[in-house]
């Protein structure tokens, strides 16, 4: 499951990268993750056999867009399906932590493209009404980290990640107007259900499939029907 805040689900990269190149055997016995380390952006299908089936992505966030070029990255196939019918540069202001913004340069967007959808965050500073500062801390590379902390509007930041996956995997990549709303298992894979929004409903094979599909995820629903999402009470936030 990928949601949360955009550092978290940047870090999971790294371990999703492992997991799918447990499915995705070597060709020719060297790393994908070498080898797209030095090709950042580059699909390393040259050396892996793809999968019969492509892994299956339920939501076009950042998480479900990041998990797209990750995928691509390794060279194992994959499609994101989104819900809504255009994406749109939705959301607000947000920061990308030091570890986000080093999965963002594996993935090969650098800082003169970052600087392009934010700025980079050099101090958080707490103050007064008055204006006087009561606490301020250094951030990102003033911290001593390795990566920037770069402040963005969140829809610039999806925009470039769905403009990206389009780029490098193609058109077809990412089906807008079509949510997942469950999925069956079997000893071959996943069928992902799917609904359009002009009411059919479609099945579509997969080796994985990936619930980046928000708070209310319909996989996670059916995955874990215990655990369903409900908003905080006032009384819970103030207590929190």
């Amino acid at each position: 499951i990928l949601s949360g805040l955009v550092g978290s689900e940047m870090c999971i990269r790294d371990r999703f990268i492992i997991h799918c190149l447990r499915h995705a055997r070597a060709a020719d016995g060297t790393s994908a993750r070498s080898h797209c380390m030095d090709n950042p952006g580059m699909s390393a299908a040259a050396s892996h056999n793809n999968p019969s089936r492509p892994v299956l992505i339920a939501g076009g966030g950042i998480g479900g867009m990041a998990t797209a070029l990750t995928l691509h990255q390794i060279g194992v196939p994959c499609i994101v399906f989104e819900s809504v019918a255009q994406l749109q540069p939705l959301g607000v202001g947000i920061n990308l932590q030091p570890n986000a913004v080093r999965e963002l340069h594996d993935l090969g967007f650098g800082n003169d493209v970052l600087d392009t959808i934010g700025l980079q965050a050099r101090e958080w500073a707490l103050v007064g009404r008055n204006g006087n500062e009561v606490y301020a801390e250094p951030r990102g590379l003033q911290a001593g980290y390795h990566w920037p902390q770069y402040a963005v509007h969140r829809g610039q930041l999806q925009m470039m990640l769905f403009n990206a996956v389009r780029e490098r995997l193609g058109d077809d990549a990412v089906q807008l107007g079509r949510r997942v709303v469950g999925y069956r298992q079997d000893a071959e894979g996943v069928t992902a259900l799917i609904d359009t929004r002009d009411g059919q409903r479609l099945e579509v094979q997969g080796s994985l499939l990936v619930a980046a599909d928000g708070l209310h995820s319909a996989v996670r629903a059916q995955m874990h029907p215990c655990l369903l999402y409900t908003s905080p009470s006032p009384r819970d936030q103030r207590g929190s």
